[in-house]
């Protein structure tokens, strides 16, 4: 299933960020899934704090930057730009963004919280940062922070989950958390009965 919003700025179709779990195949097709999480809560708490530390660099250096937006840029220019006199401060910034950009790398992969463009497809909003300098900018300051924000919300649903999971005493994934018709015919190659025990094994290719 696609859940896609165009809308027109400056000229050019664009697509509203989407819940997709997983990047989205096929240029700027996604699918739509429920969050769940087959991750530690411990990893989940360090992709948490990552993208913390993203969104408190990604702040100190906008304080350098002049701040617009796609319908102000007309598709055709940048969305940011440094503020005069702020030129060096601007680099030792963007520097900061960049390492808690790779620091954050993993969360937009975990959480499916891509921008997609039509036309272009899916974007990551933590590696592409940076682009909002270029022409033709395809980001804008306000996109970095609502996907941001929508990460950290994954992720704190995500660790919920993960940490609902280990006080149940449950493995994070397992035959429960299959759909009931795919169980039903998983169940034969799944499991096999010997002397009582019931023992997983994987299927047969």
């Amino acid at each position: 299933m696609q859940l896609e919003v165009a809308v027109e700025r400056a000229g050019a179709p664009r697509v509203q960020p989407v819940a997709a779990v997983g990047p989205p195949a096929g240029g700027s097709h996604g699918r739509l899934c429920a969050v769940t999480t087959t991750h530690s809560a411990d990893y989940l708490r360090r992709l948490l704090e990552a993208i913390e530390t993203f969104s408190t660099a990604f702040e100190a250096w906008m304080e350098t930057q002049v701040e617009s937006d796609h319908l102000s840029a007309h598709g055709l220019f940048p969305t940011v730009w440094t503020k005069e006199g702020q030129e060096e401060l601007a680099k030792q910034r963007a520097i900061d963004v960049a390492e808690a950009a790779g620091l954050a790398s993993r969360t937009v992969v975990v959480t499916g919280a891509y921008v997609v463009v039509s036309g272009v497809g899916a974007i990551d909003p933590v590696a592409n940062w940076f682009t909002m300098e270029h022409p033709k900018a395809l980001l804008s300051p306000s996109d970095v922070r609502s996907m941001t924000a929508s990460i950290k919300g994954r992720l704190k649903a995500m660790l919920a989950e993960a940490e609902a999971d280990a006080g149940s005493g449950l493995p994070a994934f397992g035959p429960f958390a299959l759909h009931p018709v795919i169980w039903a015919a998983a169940a034969p190659l799944w499991t096999t009965h010997r002397t009582g025990w019931r023992c997983a094994r994987r299927p047969r290719p």
